[in-house]
């Protein structure tokens, strides 16, 4: 009996059992692909942390800038927090410890732009060298590196942070 190419003959069982294995492994493929695709944006999307930026032995700087307008005027004001001390470097890294951070999906194409009324620069220099950055903003954004990331309770974190920073020992 001939048969158009490509139709199966269904007098044959062994051809009908070959189209069912193969339908079975293109179910297996795109399930192993849904899989392998969710287990990917679980890594991708896990949260960072911040303790991991910053070493034992690192010095700290940071600016604490605040933008707004008064009675129809513009303002910037800046506080420098230039003079971390042994012990608030500690207390800021307990934070850090525990401060977490999430990649978006604007995360891969990022340059660290940033907005919001306050913006908290953190500059971290081993010896003289500047070895990382992270800006924090009262609206939940965050630049770790050049790149924006978000994180909850933004404001909290900084709160804590410029506690330590003014603090007099």
């Amino acid at each position: 009996m001939v048969f158009a190419k490509g139709f199966a003959d269904k007098s044959k069982p062994g051809r009908r059992r070959y189209n069912s294995m193969s339908k079975r492994k293109k179910r297996l493929c795109i399930l192993a692909v849904v899989v392998l695709l969710l287990v990917c944006m679980a890594a991708f999307f896990r949260p960072l942390s911040l303790s991991n930026l910053v070493g034992q032995n690192s010095q700290i700087q940071m600016v604490l800038s605040e933008f707004g307008v008064r009675n129809g005027e513009p303002y910037n004001d800046s506080t420098n927090y230039m003079e971390i001390t042994v012990e608030q470097t500690r207390a800021i890294l307990s934070i850090l410890d525990k401060a977490t951070y999430r990649r978006t999906f604007g995360s891969l194409f990022s340059n660290g732009t940033i907005s919001g009324d306050k913006i908290l620069n953190i500059y971290i220099y081993d010896g003289e060298s500047l070895v990382g950055g992270i800006l924090v903003s009262s609206s939940g954004s965050i630049a770790v590196n050049g790149k924006t990331y978000s994180m909850k309770h933004a404001e909290r974190f900084m709160e804590q942070i410029i506690e330590i920073a003014e603090q007099k020992d």
